[in-house]
């Protein structure tokens, strides 16, 4: 049997770990069927009950492993089977199994729990699973998230395994438990890692655009760690600090094109975005060593969007600070760059 065989390989040790890494992949994409082959539809409905707990155990033991890429191609393939048992009320201990896990002595074993439940979350829908096993989760991924703060690699999946299940969460951000999660992922930003700090940051974008409503009391913290990332952190992490005001304006702009009632963030931290902006304008013109060019042309370019969304809410409200700013950068003719960054602001709020 394929499948059988592909999950031996993926367990087995001996094999290099990018043949065990492509036997998890060919094990999910045939049971979801990506080739759309004829052959393979409803394949995992078509096995025996037996055939299908020997594929469950093998993923499960495959999880178990001490490399990560065998670890996230297990998790893949637990995920995989999840999609169709999960729906149908079947296997749901897999996931009690999972969450009970975040606590284990073993690192690994902590990681791959993390790891499979972030992608189990990316591909099921709301509807899909009951609110308990919902809440279920939820609870680990914030046991973890405050249990092993010092392990980045545990953290980074934590924050990766929310970012996925917000879809599910939304409703959370009403209580204390949704609450002291943004509280978590704001500290986050700030972590020593900067591949922790990135994801952090990405959620937080996640979190104002489908959880407007519930971010005010955060406000201060997020304005907090947005400006603080754009003045001293590194380009990834700056990009999306930019987005996070880029989407908020994009909402305010939205609410007023439908007379729906906002909390005037973009006014309120007006005059620190406006500071924001310009500085980051200027990565290029100030010559960031640390930036390709490439990078640093994005990093402006990023900024002149949110500029130009921030325009939208605050109207005439951005001249005066902006036609000043404009005015420094091209007064020096042979200094291209500077000219630049001040056609680039300009056309942002014209």
């Amino acid at each position: 049997m394929f499948l059988y065989h592909t999950i031996e390989c993926l367990k087995d040790s001996t094999l290099r770990d990018n043949s065990r890494h492509l036997a998890g992949i060919l094990f999910k994409n045939t049971i979801l069927n990506t080739t759309k082959d004829e052959e393979f539809v409803q394949i995992w409905e078509k096995m025996t009950e037996e055939q299908r707990e020997l594929l469950k155990n093998g993923s499960l033991e495959a999880l178990g492993d001490s490399n990560l890429n065998v670890i996230r191609a297990a998790g893949s393939c637990i995920s995989a089977i999840c999609i169709h048992e999960i729906p149908n009320k079947r296997w749901l201990e897999v996931l009690e199994l999972l969450c009970s896990h975040w606590t284990h002595e073993t690192r690994n074993v902590r990681i791959a729990s993390i790891v499979t439940l972030g992608y189990i979350w990316e591909e099921l829908l709301p509807t899909e699973l009951e609110k308990e096993s919902s809440d279920f989760v939820i609870t680990a991924f914030l046991d973890s998230l405050t249990a092993h703060y010092e392990d980045y690699e545990l953290i980074k999946e934590t924050i990766q395994g929310i970012y996925h299940s917000l879809k599910f969460t939304v409703s959370h951000f009403k209580n204390d438990q949704g609450k002291l999660i943004i509280e978590k992922i704001i500290d986050a930003a700030s972590y020593p890692n900067i591949a922790v700090r990135e994801i952090a940051m990405q959620w937080i974008v996640e979190v104002v655009r489908l959880c407007y409503d519930y971010i005010g009391d955060f406000m201060v913290q997020i304005t907090e760690c947005t400006i603080n990332a754009c003045k001293k952190d590194k380009e990834e992490v700056k990009t999306q600090a930019i987005e996070v005001w880029s989407s908020i304006a994009e909402e305010e702009n939205m609410r007023d094109e439908k007379n729906i009632g906002h909390f005037h963030f973009i006014n309120t931290a007006f005059e620190v975005l406006i500071e924001m902006i310009q500085e980051t304008i200027q990565d290029i013109s100030v010559g960031n060593e640390e930036l390709d060019e490439e990078q640093q042309w994005g990093t402006s370019v990023a900024a002149a969007s949110c500029l130009s969304l921030i325009s939208l809410v605050v109207k005439d409200k951005v001249v005066q600070p902006m036609t000043e700013f404009v005015a420094q950068m091209i007064k020096d003719e042979n200094d291209w760059k500077m000219k630049y960054c001040g056609i680039v602001a300009l056309g942002a709020i014209l």
